[in-house]
């Protein structure tokens, strides 16, 4: 990873110091990146907070639009980082500040600080449910999304087929699930607000209570669309087995396989309950998420990545193939 760019600190400090007391300077404890932004963890000694980046131009209009939602959010019943400082994109060291949330992460295994036990496991799954829910039962006007905007799911499919063709890589099994997805397309439902990487790793659990979420992260793809897109992927990277290919690229996913977790299914039901929705066509979005994670692979271009793409696609056509649902079967 390439090192991260020199954090004016100054200028953190001044933003900031507008809108909390400042105990000391404010210092750098860390830093981390991704393809698209750097992530900088400041203290003053007492309070911690995030400071993010954005490594493109692109980048830095899903930053804006994030921190937009992110204020929104903060006055709905999603617990999420709170924005203290928005980007001022005429700067050409753009950043904004994010309340640093204290609490449990799970990573690639369960913190120590928390019982490994089937217990803990099965009230993480329940948490995570729980939330998924909640946050797909919020109507999108609330936090300034235009339903109208959602985009149809043949759009959807159309966006990830180019970005697959991009990327320049073949695979007889990808192509053979997007020519499923496009031939048994789900009626359209009403449009809601989608999280867009909704998993495990995006949580953190409350420190006195590991059954509640204390804050929902990684909101940097989040739009307006068809709710269960997020429960699609969140099934594809919901392991069961050690076998499953998107391990090799993501070991993180094999967290799921443990006793207490929730099954896909479990997920699947719980969901279908408290949100009273209809799943039967379930299969097709979670092909979708299949077909997401193939491209995300395919634009890595690593060998792990690259390596994983058959995989997921087959097991992706094993699961339509008992899906049920005309044209997805094959």
């Amino acid at each position: 990873m390439k090192v991260p760019p020199t954090l004016d600190l100054s200028l953190v400090s001044g933003r900031l110091g507008s809108r909390v007391q400042l105990a000391t300077p404010l210092c750098v404890e860390s830093s981390s990146g991704s393809r698209t932004r750097w992530r900088h963890l400041v203290t003053d000694g007492a309070q911690r907070w995030i400071v993010r980046q954005p490594r493109s131009a692109a980048a830095l209009d899903r930053l804006i639009a994030e921190n937009a939602l992110l204020i929104q959010l903060a006055e709905s019943p999603i617990p999420v980082p709170v924005p203290l400082v928005s980007v001022d994109p005429a700067d050409a060291t753009a950043f904004d500040v994010v309340t640093y949330v204290e609490g449990h992460r799970v990573l690639d295994h369960l913190p120590l600080a928390l019982p490994r036990t089937a217990a803990t496991r099965h009230d993480l799954s329940a948490a995570l449910v729980d939330v998924l829910v909640r946050l797909h039962a919020m109507d999108p006007l609330e936090v300034g999304l235009d339903p109208a905007t959602a985009p149809p799911l043949e759009v959807l499919v159309a966006g990830w087929d180019r970005r697959w063709r991009a990327a320049g890589i073949e695979s007889a099994e990808v192509d053979e699930l997007l020519r499923r997805l496009y031939a048994s397309l789900p009626p359209a439902c009403p449009a809601g607000i989608v999280h867009g990487a909704f998993h495990l790793r995006n949580l953190v659990f409350a420190l006195d209570d590991p059954s509640r979420v204390a804050a929902v992260l990684g909101w940097e793809f989040a739009t307006v669309g068809d709710p269960l897109c997020d429960l699609g992927l969140l099934l594809a990277l919901w392991v069961e087995d050690d076998a499953e290919p998107v391990t090799a690229w993501l070991p993180w996913t094999a967290l799921t396989r443990d006793d207490g977790f929730f099954s896909r299914s479990t997920v699947t039901h719980e969901y279908m309950v408290c949100s009273q929705r209809n799943l039967r066509q379930v299969e097709w979005y979670v092909g979708l998420g299949y077909l997401s994670l193939a491209v995300f692979a395919a634009e890595e271009a690593t060998p792990s990545s690259v390596g994983a793409i058959k995989g997921m696609a087959a097991q992706a056509l094993a699961r339509a193939g008992h899906s049920g649902i005309q044209g997805l079967t094959g």
